[in-house]
């Protein structure tokens, strides 16, 4: 039975307290996509994606080369910015509570303006009276879609920065919004 969790395989997860350490594990262990956290390093936190094809030189802060691979044989740990950052991340406190322009048909502006960018291209969530619409990925026929150029293109959603506006749907969705709704972007900082 699939997973209902999980859109790929799983890949490792594991946390040591030194380069040396990590330097030690068996790399047999490792898929693309395993996760590696430095442990005895709290400032800043450092983490570590597995690399099955690099064979960059071990410089003990951006790559690590495990002890059981030999010369310029491929797979790597690499420093990662991206799960650090990830980690790190914490639900906006603000966007919520808005209060649209009314919207009359397709391409509609909202005149709502997300007030952050999200972190490491996380995902947006737009509720309308506490329901969660469809927002587009860089189409523009899904329920909703943010926009930097007035709606004439949507924008992807790991593109999404502080002031793009967000655009609304109405005959799409079967609902025009009104300035009575209650709008709430929830993303990650």
């Amino acid at each position: 039975m699939a997973s209902p969790y999980f859109t790929a395989p799983v890949a490792a997860v594991i946390a040591v307290q030194s380069v040396a350490e990590l330097r030690a594990v068996a790399s047999n262990l490792f898929v693309a996509g395993a996760l590696a956290r430095l442990l005895g390093i709290t400032s800043p936190q450092k983490f570590y994606d597995w690399s099955t094809t690099s064979t960059a030189a071990d410089d003990a802060v951006n790559v690590i080369k495990p002890d059981d691979i030999g010369g310029g044989a491929p797979g790597r740990w690499l420093a990662s910015n991206v799960a650090a950052a990830a980690l790190a991340a914490v639900p906006t406190i603000g966007d919520k509570d808005l209060s649209p322009l009314a919207t009359s048909g397709n391409n509609s502006t909202t005149g709502l303006t997300i007030s952050a960018t999200p972190t490491a291209d996380g995902a947006v969530t737009v509720r309308v009276n506490g329901i969660v619409y469809n927002l587009g990925n860089g189409v523009k026929t899904s329920h909703c879609y943010f926009s930097v150029d007035g709606g004439l293109t949507a924008r992807l959603i790991k593109d999404i920065t502080t002031g793009d506006t967000l655009f609304w749907n109405g005959p799409t969705v079967g609902l025009e919004l009104v300035p009575a709704d209650d709008v709430d972007f929830a993303y990650d900082v």
